[in-house]
C-alpha cells in the first residue's frame, strides 16, 4: 500500500505508477473479477426489534437457502450490522427447540458486515485525531480539512462516511510521502535521491525496501497490557492457584495487580516461610518484572514534557490511515484471507476501545472460519 502511494505521487517511483503491478493475488481472483448479480428482495414490513417479527423476517431469508439432496439447508451468511446480528441471534434463540432445521432458522449465519467494521474503525480514528481544538495546528487532520476545503466532513462519521474516508486517505498519502521524502532526504516530490540505484529491478527493489521503513518506522504494537492487568472473574476464592480455600499460611505477591492469586498457600507453592524473602515476594518473573516497570511511572511522566508530540500525532495518523487503506483495499478485491487478517488484528481495536458486542462477533466469525461452519460458508 505505501509503495503504491510512493509510486503514484513521487516522480523518481513514477515508473512503478501501474495498478496492476500491485494487485495482491488470491485464490479466488478469477471468481472475482465477474460481477456479481444484484437480485432485489423487496422490502419487509416488519419491524426488526420484536423477536416475533425478526423471526418472520429470518423464515423469508432462509426460502431462499439451497438445500443438499436430503433437504437439509445450506446455510448462508446474513451480513448486517452489530445491533441486526443481536436481534437475528435472538431470533434464533426463540426457535432453539424447533421441529427441524428449517424451523430453528438454522439456514441463516448472521455476521458483520465489513462496512460497519470500516464505519467504527474509522469513528474510533476521527474521536481520537479530529478535533476542532486542533484546527489552528498545521497537519492536524482538522487543519487539513480546512485548508484544502474538505466540505461535508464531521465528527458523526455515519453521517459522512464517504466524506470523511476522502479526507483520511487525503492526510494519509500525504503524510506517505512527506515520510518518504525525510527518508530519503529530498525537498520535492520532483528530486530524485541521490541513492536511486540505476537498475528498474534495483529501483523498484528499492521503493519497497524505502515501503518497509515507513511502516516499521510508524508500526504501533498492539497493547496487551490493559488485558494482562485486568481483574480477574470474581468467583468464591479468588486466591491462590488451587482457587480453593483449604486454610494454612499464605504469602503475598508484591505485584498489586497480579492474576495468578495475589495471596499463594506456601503448600502450593511447595516451600517453607524460611524460603520467603523479607521485603517483596513476587510469585513469577512476569509480575517482578510488571511490578518494577511500574516504578518508572514517574521518571516517565518528567520525561512527557520532551515528547515530539506533533510526530507522535503524524505517525499515529498515518498508521491508522494506512490501515483503512488496506481495508478497503481488501474489499474492493474481495480478498477473503485479508480481510480475515483484519478481523483478527482488531479484536485488540474492540477491547481497547470498548466495542464488546463487534468483539464477540469478531470472535465468532474467526471460530467460524476456523472450522465451526462448513467450508463452503
Amino acid at each position: 500500500m505505501v509503495a503504491r502511494i510512493l509510486a503514484a505521487h513521487m516522480v523518481c517511483f513514477a515508473e512503478f505508477d501501474d495498478a496492476s503491478q500491485w494487485k495482491i493475488l488470491h485464490p479466488y481472483n478469477k471468481e472475482s473479477s465477474v460481477k456479481s448479480e444484484i437480485v432485489p428482495f423487496g422490502i419487509l414490513q416488519f419491524d426488526e426489534t420484536k423477536t416475533a417479527e425478526m423471526i418472520h423476517i429470518l423464515d423469508n431469508y432462509g426460502q431462499y437457502a439451497p438445500q443438499d439432496k436430503d433437504g437439509k439447508p445450506l446455510p448462508f451468511v446474513l451480513y448486517c450490522d452489530g445491533l441486526s446480528c443481536e436481534r437475528a441471534d435472538g431470533a434464533q434463540r426463540a426457535r432453539i427447540n424447533g421441529g427441524d432445521h428449517w424451523a430453528r432458522l438454522e439456514m441463516i449465519e448472521p455476521a458483520i458486515q465489513e462496512w460497519h467494521r470500516r464505519l467504527m474503525f474509522v469513528q474510533d480514528t476521527f474521536d481520537e485525531l479530529f478535533k476542532f481544538e486542533s484546527h489552528r495546528e498545521k497537519g492536524t487532520l482538522y487543519n487539513i480539512k480546512q485548508y484544502f476545503d474538505h466540505k461535508g466532513v464531521s465528527s458523526n462519521i455515519m453521517e459522512c462516511f464517504n466524506k470523511a474516508t476522502e479526507l483520511l486517505h487525503f492526510a494519509t498519502k500525504g503524510f506517505t510521502v512527506v515520510a518518504a521524502m525525510e527518508l530519503l532526504g529530498v525537498q520535492s516530490v520532483d528530486a530524485t535521491p541521490d541513492a536511486l540505484p540505476s537498475t528498474a529491478s534495483d529501483r523498484r527493489d528499492f521503493l519497497m525496501s524505502l515501503a518497509a521503513d515507513i511502516v516499521n518506522m510508524i508500526y504501533e504494537k498492539p497493547n496487551t497490557m490493559e488485558i494482562l492487568e485486568d481483574e480477574p472473574a470474581q468467583g468464591d476464592f479468588q486466591y491462590c492457584s488451587c482457587k480453593m480455600d483449604i486454610g494454612g499460611v499464605m504469602v503475598y505477591c508484591s505485584y498489586t495487580k497480579c492474576r495468578k492469586g495475589q495471596w499463594f498457600h506456601i503448600d502450593c507453592l511447595g516451600i517453607s516461610l524460611e524460603d520467603v524473602p523479607e521485603g517483596d515476594w513476587f510469585c513469577s518473573e512476569d509480575c517482578k518484572s510488571l511490578k518494577n516497570s511500574g516504578k518508572k511511572k514517574c521518571k516517565s511522566a518528567i520525561s512527557d514534557r520532551f515528547r515530539d508530540l506533533k510526530k507522535e500525532y503524524a505517525h499515529r495518523l498515518l498508521w491508522r490511515g494506512l490501515n483503512d487503506l488496506a481495508r478497503a483495499d481488501a474489499v474492493s478485491e474481495n480478498d477473503g484471507t485479508r480481510m480475515i487478517r483484519h478481523w483478527k488484528f482488531d479484536l485488540m481495536e474492540f477491547y481497547e476501545k470498548h466495542h464488546p458486542k463487534y468483539f464477540v462477533y469478531a470472535h465468532r466469525l474467526l471460530t467460524n472460519v476456523g472450522g465451526a461452519v462448513s467450508e463452503r460458508l
